[in-house]
C-alpha cells in the first residue's frame, strides 16, 4: 500500500475515532511502523 495523503488521513481519521495504531495498520495493509512514520505520537 502507498502511503498517499488520503490514506494518511484516513489513517488520521480512524485514530480520531479510537482505533489504536496496531488496528490502522491492519486495516490500512501496512506495519505499525509504517503508521507511527506518517502518524507520529504527540
Amino acid at each position: 500500500m502507498v502511503m498517499t495523503p488520503e490514506v494518511v488521513e484516513r489513517g488520521r481519521r480512524m485514530l480520531a475515532t479510537g482505533a489504536t495504531r496496531q488496528q490502522v495498520a491492519d486495516v490500512i495493509g501496512v506495519g505499525v511502523k509504517t503508521i507511527y512514520k506518517y502518524l507520529p505520537a504527540t
